[in-house]
């Protein structure tokens, strides 16, 4: 979740200028680094993503991702934190792997615009028919 882009998507929402610009004081110029075996980093600013156990996260998460939906229009989407699945229902097989793989690279396109990475080496299909 680039910074600017949520602070974008914030201000297309409607939220006023007092709004959007504590939460941009709110993640920009975070820094972080990393320790291991006694070797450390040097400090980086955090350009995305928003600080853990936040109670802002969630939220901001949500409003990132909610414009995900008007991308897909031929099946259905589920989100459950970061995890995405998709569903979709027709009279055939192959009319059923028309629509998942069409919502899929609509899915990928979304994420690709949105500065964020799908892995479509990870998608996996179940199909459910009736005998």
């Amino acid at each position: 979740m680039p910074h600017q882009l949520i602070i974008v998507k914030l201000k297309a929402y409607g939220m006023k200028e007092e709004g959007y610009a504590f939460n941009l004081s709110y993640l920009s110029k975070r820094r972080q680094m990393a320790k291991l075996s006694g070797s450390v980093s040097e400090w980086l600013e955090m350009l995305k993503g928003v600080p853990q156990r936040a109670i802002l996260g969630p939220i901001l998460f949500n409003i990132f991702m909610n414009d995900i939906y008007v991308s897909i229009t031929r099946a259905s989407l589920y989100n459950y934190a970061d995890d995405n699945t998709l569903s979709g229902v027709g009279t055939t097989k192959q009319k059923v792997t028309e629509c998942l793989s069409q919502a899929s690279l609509a899915a990928v396109d979304w994420f690709s615009d949105n500065m964020m990475e799908a892995n479509p080496t990870t998608f996996q299909a179940i199909v459910l028919s009736r005998l």
